[in-house]
């Protein structure tokens, strides 16, 4: 969604760092706090509520109609942490509908007349959210291995983009703004410069890539084929499906990042906001 702030090289940046931060100041009170008032861990583990959070939320106020409240609070920000995952999903599938790296992207990249919102890939991210949450009901350890391989696909996103901006780093081919050509790579507004940059690069490297290790384990030692953790299957195989795809029509169609520039419009005024290729 950066396409849509302004100065996004050094708003979004600074926006996930502040993000950091504060979330994480506030996520370590919140534990402290937790861990003071939690109890009897062996009895909360025991206990019949439904999530051990909500027997550790009525130990610490020692009332269940305040223990509802709170878990209904933390029901309602779920809520609104799915909508922005909507959000920026339906942003993504339609950044690659634009680009023409998906099937169906004709359809998909349509954008709403009046509002100028991609409703088309919006419905598509809503629908898939909603299946893949009815696995639960038949299955939880299905929808845990579901789980699993979309925490591995964020890695993997990250280590692929690491791993290439580190590569350039070692080599010096990323420029300075103004020394290098029009074609090449030129460093933007915001960045950790020189040793330091490479060392914060390595740093995160290493992390994505034990955390995505770890993340295709099962949960258990020596686990039952009904307990095991099937995603580095799954992965695999969506993995050489994705490189089938790409070899046999991605690369004729796959247009690469489209670079869009707003031209002030001229008289008369446009009708709509949305570029015709984007109407329904």
């Amino acid at each position: 969604m950066a396409e849509e702030v302004a100065n996004s090289s050094l708003v979004v940046p600074q926006s996930m760092l502040f993000a950091i931060v504060i979330n994480g100041i506030l996520g370590f009170a919140m534990l402290i706090a937790f861990l003071f008032t939690a109890g009897d861990l062996s009895a909360i583990v025991k206990s019949q509520a439904t999530y051990p959070f909500m027997q550790i939320l009525e130990n610490s106020t020692r009332s269940k109609g305040a223990a509802v409240v709170l878990s209904s609070m933390m029901a309602v920000m779920s809520v609104f942490c799915g909508l922005g995952g909507i959000s920026s999903g339906s942003r993504m599938l339609w950044a690659f509908a634009r680009e023409r790296a998906i099937p169906g992207w004709q359809w998909i990249h349509k954008l709403d007349q009046r509002t100028a919102v991609p409703f088309h890939s919006t419905a598509i991210i809503i629908i898939a959210a909603g299946l893949i949450g009815l696995i639960n009901i038949g299955s939880s350890e299905v929808l845990n291995i579901v789980l699993s391989l979309t925490m591995e696909a964020f890695f993997f996103s990250y280590i692929i983009p690491l791993s290439l901006l580190l590569y350039r780093r070692l080599k010096g081919d990323i420029k300075e703004p103004g020394q290098g050509s029009k074609k090449g790579l030129t460093w933007g507004p915001f960045r950790l410069k020189g040793f330091i940059g490479i060392l914060n690069n390595i740093f995160a490297l290493v992390f994505a890539s034990v955390a995505a290790l770890f993340g295709f384990w099962p949960s258990q030692n020596h686990p039952h084929l009904s307990k095991m953790n099937w995603s580095s299957a799954i992965f695999g195989g969506t993995l050489i499906l994705a490189v089938i795809y790409y070899l046999g029509w991605g690369r004729k169609h796959y247009m690469g990042p489209v670079m869009e520039v707003q031209v002030p419009p001229q008289v008369p005024e446009p009708r709509s906001n949305v570029p015709d290729i984007y109407r329904d």
